[in-house]
């Protein structure tokens, strides 16, 4: 698909240099696109990562709540979208001493420290 999010992201990112660099706008204007601009820029950066990052948390999720409805026809965030959902009614439905419970936690707490995005 067509402009691809990193092209959009890089348009914005353009617009935003241009900006800075001929808007004759007052000085905390001019701070306050920059500052936007560096943002995009970081998600720009991030976007690389997130396709790895949800293909590997989809399995781990599919390995504690099984396959989800329409897996196969969905993309990775929308995939991970729903194995999150599985996974906050599994979370209601179990028991607080359950091992599986105690699974999740640790999942969870593992995807804290391990997200690099």
């Amino acid at each position: 698909m067509r402009p691809t999010m990193k092209e959009d992201l890089a348009g914005a990112s353009r617009l935003m240099r241009q900006a800075e660099r001929e808007s004759g706008a007052p000085g905390a204007v001019v701070e306050l696109v920059r500052n936007a601009r560096r943002l995009v820029d970081r998600v720009s950066a991030y976007a690389d990562q997130a396709p790895g990052f949800l293909t590997d948390d989809n399995a781990r999720l599919t390995c504690i709540v099984g396959p989800v409805e329409g897996a196969m026809n969905a993309t990775p965030a929308e995939l991970n979208e729903a194995l999150r959902a599985a996974l906050v009614e599994r979370i209601h439905e179990l028991r607080d001493s359950t091992e599986q419970r105690r699974e999740i936690g640790l999942y969870l707490r593992r995807r804290v420290h391990e997200q690099t995005f």
